[in-house]
């Protein structure tokens, strides 16, 4: 009965974010290819096959035992473990631009990105706690409900604290009555909150970010140790594939 409830639960969750995705007025440009699936995904809410072409906003859902590749328009690679969901907001390309956008609201990650010369040249993907932006490197992410983990093993990427707002719900209270103190002196300049930086994480180190804010120093991680992780095998191994 668990295993039903849990499967409803996560096509529900697709659904919904279909209609997001597809509701959002964002700027389209750039097809982006299903380069590999195994098992099921659903794409804003319809299952997908290897080969099919969309174009963004997507919504997308990895299911259980599943796997998934996008061959995004500069050529870069994403790849999403089992039971992932994400948004891929924007894949806008030509000579000069490159603004590309995920949104890994939960899951697994796996980007494989390509240099790209030029000022105006941004790839992001996004956990719910942190923005990870990055160009010619190769990267995890692990977005969890408590935590954000970004995993680097070539080049850098910077990551930033994303704010998590609570959006306004009709009929809910958001903050319970309580006494108001009378008027007080307004305290002066403050150092700036630990919610606001920007971290440079290099090859070989990682970086943990919590859904509070707080976060802890990019550490060395064991990268033998790390490669007999089986979704870390078929990442570098499609990788080997792909020439990249």
């Amino acid at each position: 009965m668990r295993t039903i409830l849990y499967g409803v639960g996560i096509i529900f969750l697709c659904f919904f974010l279909s209609s997001f995705a597809l509701a959002e007025n964002v700027e389209v440009n750039g097809k982006v290819k299903i380069n590999f699936v195994q098992g099921k995904v659903l794409v804003n809410g319809k299952e997908v096959k290897e080969g099919e072409i969309f174009f963004p906003p997507l919504s997308v859902c990895v299911m259980k035992n599943s796997r998934l590749e996008l061959l995004l328009p500069d050529n870069s690679v994403l790849r999403f473990n089992e039971n992932s969901k994400f948004k891929l907001v924007k894949a806008v390309v030509d000579k000069e631009k490159r603004d590309i956008r995920t949104d890994l609201v939960l899951g697994e990650c796996w980007a494989s990105v390509q240099k790209m010369l030029g000022e105006d040249n941004k790839f992001e993907v996004s956990s719910p706690t942190a923005v990870a932006g990055v160009s010619g490197t190769k990267y995890r992410v692990v977005a969890q409900r408590d935590y954000s983990k970004f995993m680097v093993y070539d080049g850098k990427i910077k990551v930033s604290y994303r704010p998590v707002s609570e959006k306004y719900v009709p009929g809910k209270v958001l903050q319970k009555p309580h006494v108001v103190s009378g008027p007080g002196k307004i305290s002066g300049p403050h150092k700036v909150s630990l919610k606001e930086w920007t971290t440079i994480v290099s090859k070989g180190y990682e970086f943990v970010v919590y859904s509070d804010g707080r976060f802890e120093k990019p550490r060395k991680f064991d990268l033998l140790q790390d490669k007999q992780n089986p979704w870390v095998q078929w990442n570098l191994e499609r990788d080997k594939l792909l020439g990249m």
